[in-house]
């Protein structure tokens, strides 16, 4: 009997012949001892998705991003991914003299540009309470919260400037950076 479809440990077969392994997170061969095992039970491949009449390596990447499923077809995708995870990484700032975790995640930037906003407008205390990402509120200057939120955004603007020379590495005739653990090395830059 033919297995269930599970997005993680599947195959997709494309009209020329390239075959993906979503398990092994590359293309392989028909002969390969993984999908033999794999298939012995008579399950077959699912025909590489299609967009705009082509089997591209983005459109097998949207399956597995709509899936949430951690599977990328190519570095670049990956690199996309570990870019995201360098950006909303957090960075630590000085509070009172001691270190306090401040959120870089997509949802919490807005109360970071909102805060800037009040101390720019004259609108915050000075010394008020903000609420860290660990989850203690700690009394901040607004000095010491203009430079925790310029330190998060630069953060952020340095992650996306790593991914920048990543992808452009990767897009140029002779890439320097071919694995995953090459990828993570060249952001990890950012997330110190």
């Amino acid at each position: 009997m033919p297995k269930i479809y599970n997005v993680s440990d599947w195959y997709w077969l494309a009209s020329d012949g390239r075959m993906f392994s979503s398990s092994q997170q590359a293309l392989v061969q028909p002969n390969d001892a993984a999908f033999k095992a794999w298939s012995e039970d008579g399950s077959e491949p699912t025909p590489w998705p299609v967009s705009d009449g082509q089997q591209t390596e983005a459109a097998l990447q949207w399956v597995f991003d709509n899936a949430g499923a951690p599977v990328y077809v190519t570095l670049s995708a990956y690199a996309a991914d570990a870019r995201y995870r360098v950006e909303i990484s957090g960075v630590t700032a000085q509070i009172g003299g001691a270190d306090a975790p401040v959120s870089t995640k997509r949802e919490d930037r807005d109360g970071l540009r909102d805060t800037l906003s009040a101390i720019a407008q004259g609108w915050r205390k000075d010394g008020g309470m903000f609420k860290f990402a660990d989850g203690i509120p700690r009394a901040a200057t607004n000095d010491e919260m203009k430079a925790a939120i310029g330190a998060a955004f630069a953060h952020v603007q340095a992650a996306y400037d790593a991914e920048g020379a990543v992808q452009a590495d990767l897009a140029s005739k002779k890439p320097k950076i071919k694995t995953r653990d090459a990828v993570d090395a060249a952001l990890a830059v950012t997330a110190a």
